[in-house]
């Protein structure tokens, strides 16, 4: 949401645009973390087994696994 790009911004002291272009993406007109392809799609955020922005994570994160997508059948809890 706005307001937890607007709390990533203060976290890291810039800009909005910044963030936008360092840690977001669009899907389907709406902004998402971006995703590391080099380090398995890990979360741009994550070091380690750390959340580096942990304490501001936005929804998405908060919720997860619990996901639609990923309670829709056991297959896709497996995967």
């Amino acid at each position: 949401s706005d307001e937890e790009i607007e709390q990533i911004a203060r976290h890291f002291n810039c800009s909005l645009d910044e963030v936008g272009a360092n840690y977001l993406r669009k899907i389907e007109g709406r902004w998402a973390l971006k995703e590391l392809p080099r380090r398995n799609w890990d979360c741009i955020f994550l070091e380690g087994k750390r959340c580096q922005i942990y304490s501001i994570r936005p929804k998405q994160c908060q919720t997860f696994p619990w996901w639609k997508d990923n309670l829709a059948t056991p297959a896709a809890w497996k995967e």
